[in-house]
């Protein structure tokens, strides 16, 4: 059984200053436990050091003030011994709002975690004394060996790392002459006297491939002579990450089944949203171990008389809805009527696509991340179940009709009113954590289809229920997962949309012989 993990974070008050102040302070916590991962996170010019030490059961952050003298006796008192792990904010100063919290620290902490080195206690006085005297050795730190060469051109592809650029390092464009123009430039410099150096630090880290950025000319010159303060080390080293993950995802896509890509975007109260662009389209599919065969299928676009009469869509939109899955689905019989699907629309639109589409083909929808501002799906695999289905069967006895609220973005006021003043029995399916990320991952997206399929042949067997007053507040992608989980044998579909206080019916889903129809309600 886990325990919730104890925070003391001391680091917010005023620094302990003696020995004897710090004994109390770890009498206080009783016995310490073997920390997992700690050490002392120092700033620019080593004005500030904040010590950070946590475990499963306890994090613990401590300001000191002590001489250099009683340094290795307080890390001995706190648990640390012989050697303490040194994390620097090149170029940053610790501020006030660092200490803030202790998800602010640990934040920070993880943020420098590349700018790290161990130290023996014994030598951190001089490291601390070396950066605040500005100490700057001459000469560069060790070259660079051949396994660091052979690691950066495997890293790199050959291609600029420098965020946005991608350029090809092994030709010039302009003359087309093939070559080596890549430029291995230090995060952490090699020198102590040059941009971002560090003493120890840039002795330690000079022949690290992950302290090296392989780039162009241009984005080489700009990160050491042209604004080399608006690149701090934290900064590089995020995007060094950032393009090693992106060209592995990129690249593990080549053994990766190709499938057609849709996309389908429906403006929302006359605003429109961006289609997806190659790493998108990349990334999102990776999840579902898919790459694009061919290019993106763009069905429909932010039609411009969608945007600028938005009841045009609402009066036509059974019949805009139809016409794109049918169009789907053609599109798709020779691939196994597998497919990604990236639509974007008004959530009742969103849910006629699902129930057009159904669910004995393999379309997936994708997610349009709020959060991040593009198309992607937050979490590479799929979680424990995050959401909650709750009702109340005795009071389903005696009904034909039922409402059913889900909530994965919010769970708002109107939704309540519009569900009480419908008068029926609810049931309500609530994301464990609301936001745009409630369903994270297609997998789970998929596992909500299969419950809601289930509960709905269940109301229709069972209960006897024939109508299903559907209230949803979800993404993109949820809203077509809940269509897809609409099938023969169940009850009929109301499909509510938000309009101002309250919720609104906008689409009927139903079967009519066998066949699956769309309709306007009355």
């Amino acid at each position: 059984m886990s325990t919730e993990t104890v925070v003391i974070h001391q680091a917010q008050h005023d620094p302990i200053g003696s020995l004897e102040k710090l004994g109390e302070f770890i009498n206080a916590i009783g016995t310490l436990p073997k920390w997992s991962e700690g050490g002392v996170l120092t700033d620019k010019s080593a004005q500030n050091q904040l010590i950070v030490l946590l475990s499963e059961t306890l994090n613990v952050s401590v300001r000191l003030n002590l001489v250099f003298g009683e340094i290795e006796a307080a890390f001995n008192k706190l648990g640390i011994a012989d050697e303490v792990h040194v994390r620097h904010m090149q170029g940053k100063h610790l501020e006030r709002k660092h200490l803030a919290s202790m998800e602010s620290v640990i934040a920070i902490w993880n943020e420098s975690q590349a700018q790290s080195m161990d130290i023996k206690i014994k030598d951190l006085p001089d490291f601390l004394r070396a950066i605040w005297e500005k100490r700057q050795t001459k000469g560069r730190g060790k070259s660079f060996s051949k396994g660091t060469l052979e690691q950066l051109a495997r890293d790199s592809h050959g291609y600029c790392m420098f965020e946005g650029c991608g350029e090809n390092l092994n030709v010039e464009k302009l003359t087309g002459y093939t070559g080596n123009f890549a430029y291995n430039a230090h995060i952490i410099a090699s020198s102590e006297s040059g941009p971002r150096g560090v003493p120890y630090l840039s002795d330690y880290q000079s022949d690290d491939p992950e302290n090296v950025l392989v780039l162009c000319d241009k984005h080489h010159r700009l990160i050491d002579k042209v604004a080399a303060v608006d690149f701090d080390a934290a900064r590089l080293s995020h995007m060094r990450s950032s393009f090693t993950h992106t060209v592995e995802s990129l690249l593990e896509g080549l053994s990766f089944k190709p499938i057609p890509a849709f996309s389908v975007l429906w403006p929302v109260g006359g605003h429109i949203v961006s289609e997806p662009d190659d790493r998108d389209i990349a990334n999102s599919m990776s999840r579902i171990r898919a790459r694009s065969l061919g290019r993106l299928n763009r069905l429909s676009h932010n039609e411009r008389l969608y945007r600028k009469k938005v009841e045009v869509f609402e009066s036509s939109m059974a019949d805009i809805v139809r016409a794109e899955a049918d169009e789907i689905i053609q599109q798709t019989q020779n691939e196994s009527y597998k497919a990604a699907l990236f639509a974007f629309g008004p959530m009742p639109a969103l849910v006629g696509l699902g129930a057009c589409l159904g669910n004995k083909c393999e379309i997936t929808p994708m997610l349009r991340f709020r959060d991040g501002g593009y198309w992607m799906w937050p979490q590479d695999s799929e979680v424990p179940k995050p959401y909650n289905i709750a009702f109340d069967e005795v009071e389903l006895e005696g009904k034909d009709e039922v409402t059913v609220c889900i909530a994965m973005t919010q769970y708002p006021e109107a939704m309540k009113r519009t569900a009480e003043k419908i008068g029926m029995p609810t049931i309500e399916i609530q994301a464990l954590a609301y936001g745009n990320a409630a369903i994270p991952h297609p997998d789970n997206g998929k596992q909500l289809r299969n419950d809601l399929h289930a509960l709905l042949l269940k109301l229709y067997d069972q209960f006897s229920i024939r109508k299903v007053n559907l209230l949803i507040c979800a993404s993109n992608a949820v809203s077509v997962f809940v269509g897809q989980a609409f099938d023969l044998y169940q009850p009929y579909l109301l499909v509510y949309d938000f309009d101002s206080e309250v919720m609104k019916p906008c689409l009927q889903i139903h079967y009519q012989e066998r066949k699956l129809s769309l309709t306007l309600p009355n």
